[in-house]
């Protein structure tokens, strides 16, 4: 190791410690926090009134908001009963459509097939017909 590189080393060794010195006494030091007391403090009876005051007030507004969640539940429950009604009355028009489909096109397969029938015989017929004017 030459010289320069043993003062880089040396001079980044006391960096270190002089920076985890300060930080420890960044973290280790308390302050002192002070907590006054500004106010005419009130006697019992009034004490005692705000707290019924604020108990009354608390039960009103949980009164609402539980009416609010009874009322929100019951809406939402009509409406998902009316959206499964929907559904069950679309499911059966389209297994009613799919019944109408099906027979028709039980039709166009019966029809397929007896056009394919007429059409090899129509070639059949064609082909004989070719077979006796070339053969005479």
């Amino acid at each position: 190791m030459n010289s320069l590189q043993i003062i880089s080393i040396t001079v980044s060794t006391i960096c270190v410690i002089i920076c985890t010195v300060l930080a420890w006494i960044t973290l280790t030091k308390t302050t002192k926090t002070e907590v006054s007391f500004s106010g005419i403090p009130t006697d019992r009876k009034d004490f005692d009134k705000h707290v019924a005051e604020n108990k009354q007030a608390h039960e009103q507004l949980f009164a609402k908001i539980g009416g609010a969640e009874r009322g929100l539940e019951q809406r939402m429950t009509a409406r998902l009963e009316k959206c499964e009604a929907e559904a069950i009355a679309s499911r059966r028009l389209m297994h009613a459509d799919l019944g109408k489909v099906s027979a028709d096109v039980a039709g166009l397969k019966s029809a397929l097939e007896g056009n394919t029938a007429l059409c090899a015989r129509f070639d059949n017929k064609i082909d004989r017909l070719m077979e006796r004017q070339h053969g005479s």
